[in-house]
């Protein structure tokens, strides 16, 4: 196409690199550009590619270690025996469908099964390496399954907009059909499901033990969100507080914002700290003390 700055062409994807490989470019030149792709269980490798009309590739040797970790192999070896499947995901209510990113051990049998649950909450999980989850798969023999819910980045506007005014609800059950579809298959032990997330991750770890706290036996959250009115009134974006729960349009940027009785009692209703009396599940909370997006008394 025209776009003022020369020829647009598509380049395609590595050829060794795996149907739903994660890809960015990582440089350009006049004459080639520079790849780099990777996968849940495939650190990342590099083909150079020429932008001539043969366009000629070359596939640079492996990066090296990905990460030193005590007791477990390191780089390439750490994802073997692991495999790693995007799957889709139908709601419960009947809207749109997410995908959600499994990565679970080979060779165990009944391994148990942890969320992982990104923060944002507008970004996503994506299938690039991220040496955290061989680590936890290998250590804790559980599968890993990273949730696009919607409002993830991604997955069209209208999924991105159906969240803001819903979360502690759609985002939770979102996580819980997807966890709930991936125990349906009998593959995982029920017995062993874990959550772990931070930030607005963290409020859903929150929520989740809260709602649903028959269903999970260990949990970690990182600078959590558990009482929107407190981070309202501290955080460093107070409009999160706002367009998150009470919805698109609902806060002035230009200006300050008034919290009305109204807005108040609906960010109570969603924040996990009204579910704490029914939280059973052991879990470890990790705090920024200097963090101001999420103050730290969110979890103190």
């Amino acid at each position: 196409g025209d776009s003022g700055l020369g020829d647009i062409a598509p380049v395609q994807r590595p050829a060794k690199a795996e149907a739903n490989a994660s890809c960015r470019v990582l440089a350009v030149s006049d004459s080639a550009v520079v790849l780099v792709w990777s996968t849940p269980c495939q650190p990342e490798r590099a083909t150079v590619r020429s932008l001539k009309d043969d366009g000629d590739a070359v596939d640079l040797p492996p990066l090296g270690p990905c990460a030193v970790v005590a007791g477990l192999p390191r780089g390439p070896e750490s994802a073997v025996d692991l495999r790693w499947s995007v799957q889709g995901v139908t709601p419960s209510d009947g809207g749109s469908r997410f995908d959600a990113v499994l990565v679970e051990p080979v060779q165990f049998h009944k391994p148990g099964i942890i969320l992982l649950l990104h923060g944002g909450p507008h970004s996503a999980s994506t299938t690039a390496f991220d040496h955290h989850i061989p680590f936890l798969v290998r250590s804790t023999d559980c599968a890993v399954l990273s949730v696009n819910y919607r409002g993830s980045l991604g997955f069209g506007k209208q999924a991105l907009e159906s969240l803001p005014g819903h979360v502690g609800q759609q985002d939770v059950q979102d996580c819980m059909d997807a966890l709930k579809a991936a125990l349906n298959t009998g593959v995982f032990d029920e017995g062993r499901v874990a959550v772990v997330g931070g930030s607005h991750g963290g409020f859903l770890t929150a929520q989740l033990i809260g709602q649903h706290p028959e269903v999970f036996h260990a949990a970690a959250m990182r600078n959590p969100v558990t009482n929107i009115v407190a981070l309202a009134a501290t955080s460093d974006i107070p409009d999160w507080a706002f367009v998150e729960c009470l919805g698109l349009g609902s806060y002035d940027f230009g200006g300050r914002q008034a919290l009305t009785a109204d807005a108040l009692s609906k960010m109570l209703s969603r924040s996990p700290i009204v579910h704490v009396d029914k939280v059973r599940t052991p879990t470890l909370v990790a705090l920024g003390m200097k963090d101001r997006r999420v103050p730290p008394s969110q979890g103190l």
